[in-house]
């Protein structure tokens, strides 16, 4: 399906959606959001190092963007092309299971 008139398209539920989302997150405390950072800084800890040649090495980027619609900055020329997500072809893992 391809989208030609965005006049059309009602995103008014995605934005109410996200407005929301955006108070309960600056609602919270200092102390919640010092929490919930922790949890993450945890659960994203295995992925910010990695070991290379024996050394441990800051890893730049481990995140993937999802596919959607691509947004740029101003008026650029792709703005509103689709955004195709990773393939498996465009990434390299390799992990051993006796390494620590």
């Amino acid at each position: 399906m391809i989208i030609k008139e965005f006049e059309r398209c009602d995103f008014r539920p995605m934005f109410e959606y996200f407005e929301e989302e955006k108070a309960k997150k600056k609602a919270l405390s200092s102390a919640e959001k010092k929490e919930l950072k922790k949890q993450k800084d945890e659960m994203e800890a295995k992925y910010v190092t990695c070991t290379l040649d024996g050394r441990k090495e800051k890893v730049g980027n481990f995140r993937v963007e999802p596919p959607g619609l691509f947004r740029g900055r101003g008026e650029h020329p792709k703005k509103g092309a689709l955004k195709v997500g990773p393939l498996f072809a465009h990434s390299l893992l390799t992990c051993f299971a006796d390494l620590p």
